[in-house]
């Protein structure tokens, strides 16, 4: 079946790596991703309300921009994330799973739940005690966000 691709509105995305390999423990590794993530977002391409990059799966909530589709986002994520980080690591083969699992929040109510989610997954996992305390979360300060930018009037549920 193909996407159902909704203008305007934030989707929750979650992607395991290769077989659940523990690929993002490695923190150069989690790094080169979070990289990509934000190349994107600065190229345009979305905007980026959430993010964890767990050791086994990602998990994103990003409102695509007018010419990108979720499908075309997540293809340039995962085929750019796997090819720095093959090259870098002198390796090959797949880091990714082929599919993605995706959702439109289309209340408040449920970005707020995604975006909970996402921030209190490490914590859930035993990584972190505090969801600000993980280092590849959006929760950790170190790292920018559009919420502002998407709930001061970009959202269509406003």
């Amino acid at each position: 079946m193909k996407r159902f691709y909704v203008e305007n509105y934030p989707y929750f995305i979650t992607t395991a790596t290769c077989k659940k390999k523990r690929i993002f423990a490695n923190k150069r590794k989690a790094e080169i991703l979070k990289d990509v993530i934000y190349n994107f977002r600065n190229q345009k391409r979305y905007l980026l309300l959430s993010f964890v990059i767990m050791p086994d799966h990602l998990h994103l909530l990003l409102v695509p921009h007018k010419n990108y589709d979720i499908s075309k986002i997540m293809h340039t994520i995962k085929r750019g994330s796997a090819r720095l980080i093959n090259k870098e690591f002198n390796s090959s083969g797949k880091i990714w799973e082929p599919r993605f699992f995706d959702r439109v929040a289309r209340k408040e109510e449920e970005l707020m739940n995604d975006l909970k989610y996402i921030h209190f997954n490490p914590v859930k996992e035993g990584l972190a005690s505090k969801p600000e305390e993980f280092l590849f979360s959006s929760a950790n300060p170190r790292f920018e966000n559009d919420l502002q930018k998407y709930f001061n009037g970009k959202s269509p549920n406003r």
